[in-house]
């Protein structure tokens, strides 16, 4: 008997011989880092997320990597030329994806996708192509840019104006921004109705009927020179003219479209959702509402925005893996 209680107790065996399950071995902890641009509020919102992550996965820490939109690629061009892999982010917000896909530095999500059943049916189609690159997946859409027109309520008020809705029109906001706009007896403008990023202008062609390109993924022309296409530019550039908008120069200097809109520089902007977080943080009197659309035309969105990717420096790519489909 003794043999026989020696020779369980050495095989897991408790008193009584019931069997116990071998104790599981924890897994290895693993630090992953986390690249992405916005304000202190964006980093905030992201951080509750991470904090949501690693409440599941207690082995994976997740540091975020957070620079401002003016110094984020600058940084990581840097790093990537220096080869410095434990600088770069596992996880890594880009755009335009296609383009870093080129040269090599994320890495291909093709065997991640196929390897965990990943379906791809549940975007909208055409949404993947623009993180695509010869074929292969590069990353995922983290948002659609929807942009929206952002209004300082007590400007309006100011002015007699009721506020903008679904029903404008590019002349009911040329109107609005006449109003809004403030210049001095010396010609210095005080107060701009608009302060839009000029990369926003493909809006205002797309909305009268105009095109860039005549197919965005293999083009053959360029649209800019047909007649809806100027007519649109020549509307923006007659803002800018007519001091209704700022000059793009001008915004960034002043330090973007945010930091105008907070400071009362501007009555409105066009942005994405990413302004939420710090105008409510400022307890800033504003609404939103649709973009103005052309005469005739037609409202309008893109497709994608910037979007998750990997690093291929990465020395953690099953643990950024599993962190992308948590944020898909």
């Amino acid at each position: 008997c003794e043999d026989v209680d020696a020779y369980l107790a050495a095989n897991g065996y408790p008193e009584g011989g019931a069997a116990q399950p071998a104790p599981e071995t924890p897994a290895e902890p693993v630090t992953i880092t986390w690249g992405l641009w916005g304000s202190p509020e964006e980093v905030a919102t992201h951080q509750k997320v991470a904090d949501a992550f690693m409440a599941e996965n207690p082995n994976v820490t997740v540091e975020i990597w957070n620079q401002p939109w003016g110094d984020y690629f600058t940084k990581l061009q840097t790093l990537w030329a220096a080869g410095d892999a434990e600088g770069i982010p596992d996880v890594l917000f880009l755009f335009p994806v296609p383009s870093y896909a080129a040269d090599g530095v994320l890495e291909n999500l093709d065997p991640f996708i196929e390897a965990s059943g990943y379906d791809l049916g549940d975007y909208w189609p055409g949404v993947v192509d623009t993180t695509s690159f010869e074929g292969s997946v590069y990353g995922f859409p983290r948002d659609i840019g929807l942009n929206v027109l952002y209004y300082n309520k007590a400007h309006f008020d100011e002015v007699g104006l009721a506020y903008p809705d679904e029903t404008w029109t590019w002349t009911e906001f040329s109107e609005a921004a006449e109003a809004l706009k403030q210049v001095e007896s010396s010609g210095r403008v005080s107060r701009y109705a608009l302060g839009m990023e000029g990369g926003k202008y493909w809006s205002w062609v797309l909305s009268n009927g105009g095109t860039i390109l005549d197919d965005m993924f293999d083009p053959s022309r360029c649209g800019l020179a047909d007649p809806e296409s100027v007519e649109a530019i020549t509307y923006f550039a007659d803002m800018m003219n007519n001091d209704q908008a700022m000059r793009d120069a001008n915004l960034n200097q002043a330090g973007g479209d945010s930091a105008v809109f907070q400071g009362e520089q501007v009555s409105m902007i066009i942005q994405n959702a990413s302004r939420v977080p710090p105008f409510n943080a400022a307890g800033m009197a504003y609404d939103v509402a649709p973009l103005p659309v052309a005469p005739g035309g037609e409202r309008v969105a893109a497709g994608s925005g910037a979007a998750w990717t990997m690093s291929s420096f990465s020395e953690n790519k099953d643990e950024a893996w599993r962190f992308i489909e948590f944020l898909q």
